[in-house]
């Protein structure tokens, strides 16, 4: 979550966070031989919301294998 308020590089940093996190597993590199980090890859849904207060909308970015999937902005 961020606040329309942060900066656009710290934004892009939490998106491409959520690309990596739910990337397939048969798409990372494995770097040691104990096996996938699925701690940090293999999520089946990235979620990433952004409170604007001024305007009342949470603007909702869904994330699967990896890509950016859909958008939708919410009144509040």
């Amino acid at each position: 979550m961020k606040r329309n308020t942060h900066s656009l590089s710290e934004k892009l940093k939490d998106k491409d966070r959520l690309r990596a996190l739910t990337k397939p597993i048969n798409e990372v590199t494995i770097m040691s031989d104990t096996g996938f980090p699925t701690n940090v890859c293999g999520y089946i849904l990235g979620v990433y919301y952004e409170v604007n207060k001024t305007n009342r909308q949470i603007v909702v970015e869904y994330f699967i294998q990896g890509n950016f999937f859909k958008r939708k902005t919410l009144p509040f």
